[in-house]
């Protein structure tokens, strides 16, 4: 018989199974004539616990939204932020002819000038929701809505007055861009001094959330938008995550085919998983590196649990534990259910069966 992993020398003679429970000696000896625990082990407490089984997968650490921030002026760039420089809210994005290009948070660019007349719109209601952040609307004249009114031109004005620009109370393309959040700076396409079209290559920006992409084979089903993951990072530690996105378009040879010819299954194709971590400053200024995400197979809620090294191999086949008590030992063979790796629990074992029950004291090797 041997513990998992682990060498056992039966005490006191053969070992033998009766009634579902193995004991140390040939005969059932009385509970005082049952062997103590042996020099070099320990015990431990079988409790109820939640267990997951995890699959890891190697995956790049990043941040999300991705793109290159184009130009919408022309001239000559004389302002941009440095790489890895984080730009929110109202900050210079670039500047063009030393009139600055700022950051306004929202979801539709902007595409036309802002000013009284112009048709109603998103747009309109993205500019005053972020004047009033700012404070530009001290009164709350204006009304957050589609329409541009004389209110949101008042807010303007006071916005231009703020950062010393004539005061138009109209807003153009070269006055702002529209952009989900507060953004990271990372490649720099062009340099200041450098004479520039709309349109041109300026920056390529990304938001300032941390994800984790991880390319799974297509035909995986680890993966679910909302599940929860465990990302190791590279100096070791852990952090939590979830999955925000699993793409539905697979990447590689899905065609089947192989180079000598021969029809294959296509298993090499995969889809991106990208994972949000919800600690906002894991990962610190880290980019594109390497990591290791950790997804739930299977899971198994309060159930009973030992350490896996408390587990004693069968001759006969199974496990057994060696449960303790008042200094007596008996061998109990148990039923084993999932081993939790990688995950809440790791390192430990479901076991059931007759006679176990939470608060038993079993052996385990020190």
């Amino acid at each position: 018989m041997k513990r998992l992993g682990i060498s056992l020398t039966a005490v006191g003679g053969l070992a033998v199974i009766a009634a579902g429970v193995l004991w140390t000696t040939a005969s059932k000896p009385s509970a005082t004539a049952s062997p103590t625990p042996s020099a070099g082990t320990t015990t431990a407490t079988v409790t109820r616990a939640d267990l997951v089984e995890t699959d890891e997968e190697q995956g790049t650490l990043g941040f999300d939204g991705a793109r290159t921030l184009q130009s919408s002026a022309s001239g000559v760039l004389t302002a941009e932020p440095a790489e890895g420089t984080t730009v929110t809210r109202d900050q210079t994005l670039y500047g063009v002819g030393l009139h600055p290009v700022r950051l306004f948070y929202g979801a539709v660019p902007l595409s036309r000038t802002l000013a009284l007349g112009v048709s109603d719109g998103r747009d309109v209601k993205q500019l005053e929701s972020n004047l009033r952040t700012l404070g530009y609307d001290p009164y709350h004249g204006m009304t957050i809505d589609d329409h541009f009114s004389v209110a949101t031109q008042a807010a303007v004005e006071r916005w231009q007055k703020a950062h010393k620009q004539t005061r138009t109370g109209r807003v153009t393309l070269a006055d702002l861009v529209f952009l989900p959040g507060s953004l990271r700076i990372g490649t720099q396409h062009a340099k200041p001094g450098d004479r520039i079209g709309a349109g041109a290559r300026l920056l390529d920006i990304t938001g300032t959330a941390r994800i984790a992409t991880v390319d799974l084979p297509a035909d995986s089903d680890l993966a679910h938008a909302g599940d929860k993951v465990t990302v190791e990072l590279p100096d070791g530690s852990g952090t939590p995550g979830v999955i925000t996105e699993v793409s539905t378009t697979a990447a590689g040879n899905s065609s089947g085919s192989e180079s000598n010819g021969n029809s294959g299954s296509g298993n090499d194709a995969t889809v991106a998983v990208t994972v949000r971590l919800t600690e906002p400053k894991a990962g610190g200024g880290l980019d594109r590196a390497p990591v290791t995400v950790g997804f739930t197979r299977r899971r198994a809620k309060n159930v009973l649990a030992v350490p896996v090294a408390a587990l004693v191999t069968l001759s006969t086949g199974g496990y057994a534990v060696d449960v303790t008590s008042g200094g007596a030992v008996q061998r109990v063979a148990i039923k084993t259910g999932m081993f939790a790796t990688n995950g809440a629990g790791t390192g430990r074992v479901e076991i059931s069966g007759p006679g176990i029950s939470e608060g038993l004291r079993v052996v385990v090797p020190q």
